[in-house]
This record gives C-alpha cells, structure tokens and sequence, in this order.
C-alpha cells in the first residue's frame, strides 16, 4: 500500500511539473515571438499595415507549434496561453489576434479551446484589470470581425443589466464588429438566425441603441468613425437583428 503511494504521489509530482514546464515554454515562446509585433504596431499608422507585417512571424509560430506534436491535454495550453499574453501585454498587440486568427481557422478543436478560453476569462471580468478587459474584448472582436468566433460565444454574459466592467468589455468587442461590418452584417445575420439565442439577441439589439446609437457621438472617437457612421450602422445591425432585410451599407 506504501509503494503504491509514494508511486501515485511520484506521479502527480512529475505531471504538474510537466504541466509547469510546458506553460513557461509556450509563454516565453509566445512572448518573444511578439516582440517584433509590438514594434511593429507602435511603427505602423493603421492596423491592416501591422497584420500583412505579422503575417510570416504567426505562420511561423504555427508551424512551429504544429511541429511539437502536442497530444492530449497538451493541445489545448497554445489557445489558453495566446489569451493570457495578450491580455498582458501594456498596448493591443495584433499578433496574437492573427495568430488567434489562423489558429482557429485551421483546427476546429482549438476554436473551441478558445471559446472556452474566453468564458473562463468571461466569468472573472470583474476581477480582471481594465485594460486586461479592453484587450480581450479587442481580441474576440477581431475573431468575430473575421468569421473566426460567433457573436454567440457572449451569451454567458448578461447583456441585458451588465456590471460596469462587463458593460465595458461589450461596448469594445461589439463596436470592434459593428465598425468592422460590410454591407452583409454576417456575424449578426447568424446570431439572429439562432432561435437558442434570442435572449442574447434581445440583450443585443438594446445594447447597441444604448451605445452606438443614443451615444454615438462619444462611442465614435474610441472607434475612429464618425458619429453618423456609426448611428447608420449600428441602427442598421438592431434591423438584422430584429430580421429586418435591411442591410449595412459599406463606407
């Protein structure tokens, strides 16, 4: 019985510091790997310029992590740890987000690693620094933005009487989205196409009168549009939501 024991506790011993050891690895790889991102962003006039300049440095670091042959458990720490760093980092750093991007794009299994990565994170909002909140919230609104995560993953949040925090994080990810639209408003024709969903959808549609459009004028500096851009777009999205035909308009 003693041998079994002290094996067991060997064992759980060797596995936590293999599970220590794999998060320092992917947090220093991550880390360093963005340095370039982070000079590149504060270089850059315009977010689309710092995604083309990330594009061989997340492909890379793609690969690399495709290389590792992560079995197990071991596949779901890259999406966690990709979170957790931008959510770290002192600016928005658009590498993670196109890595997030790609990676979510190419394996159904870590999209859904980061769906639960973004409700575990979603449930300590209260708890999480603002500008931990703001760059997550950027993060899922870029995924949205680019048909790589569905508006749906918000319905664990209560949309209808949000906490400050959580009502700031909604007002950054959905305006990255509706500032973001074209003329087909996609992430919000499914969201309303989601009978499950119409309390989220419900929660949505006030939302986004509250914010974008009684606010416009306040919300449109924080997203560098007009405020008669994004009234028309916002209104625009409450229409789809509500099943309207009517369409966004590109500008």
């Amino acid at each position: 019985t003693c041998d079994v024991l002290i094996f067991f506790l060997t064992f759980v011993c060797l596995l936590e510091f293999v599970i220590f050891i794999s998060f320092f690895y992917f947090s220093a790889f991550f880390f360093f790997q963005a340095e370039d991102g982070i000079r590149d962003a504060q270089e850059s006039r315009g977010l689309g310029d710092v995604y083309k300049r990330q594009a061989e440095d997340y492909m890379d670091a793609y690969e690399k992590l495709d290389k590792l042959g992560l079995k197990g458990t071991q596949q779901r720490e890259p999406p966690k740890i990709t979170l957790l760093c931008c959510m770290r980092e002192r600016t928005f750093n658009l590498y993670y987000a196109a890595l997030a991007d790609w990676m979510c794009k190419n394996s159904r299994s870590e999209q859904f690693t980061f769906q639960l990565a973004f409700w575990d994170s979603m449930k300590e909002l209260d708890q999480r620094e603002v500008r931990e909140i703001s760059h997550m919230a950027r993060l899922l609104g870029f995924l949205i933005s680019r048909g790589s995560m569905s508006l749906s993953v918000l319905k664990v949040l209560d949309v209808h009487a949000p906490s400050p925090k959580t009502e700031l994080f909604l007002t950054i990810c959905l305006g990255a989205v509706i500032t973001s639209c074209d003329e087909r408003a996609i992430p919000f024709r499914a969201l309303s196409a989601t009978k499950d969903l119409s309390v989220l959808v419900q929660g949505s549609i006030k939302f986004v009168e509250k914010h974008f459009m009684r606010r416009a004028t306040h919300s449109a500096k924080q997203f560098q549009v007009s405020p008669e851009e994004l009234q028309h777009k916002a209104a625009a999205v409450c229409a789809v939501l509500k099943g309207s035909k009517s369409e966004l308009v590109t500008f």
